[in-house]
């Protein structure tokens, strides 16, 4: 897995309960939606992982990754252009 990315979090629209929102890594924008999960084999992440993608109302489509190693626990983005929304429109042109 390669294209992996720093997570951007939001402020959870001023609630002030500490909470974070994810947002999208090519704009930030806080509105988004599941659209499936994989589970990654060992590799990059030797104890495997999984992916949870994302498709964002700005069009943008992006993966959460979660990821193991020696006992740490990663979290990183990793865009998808090649998604698709699952209310019909196609990802990756701006």
């Amino acid at each position: 897995m390669s294209g992996l990315e720093s997570v951007y979090l939001g402020d959870n629209d001023g609630w002030g309960d500490g909470r974070q929102v994810l947002l999208c890594p090519t704009c930030q924008y806080d509105y988004m939606h599941r659209a499936g999960v994989d589970l990654l084999a060992a590799g990059e992440f030797r104890q495997g992982g999984a992916a949870l993608h994302f498709i964002g109302e700005c069009g943008h489509a992006f993966d959460l990754v979660i990821g193991e190693h020696k006992g740490k626990v990663y979290l990183a983005v990793q865009e998808r252009p090649d998604r698709d929304d699952p209310h019909g429109a196609t990802t990756g042109a701006d």
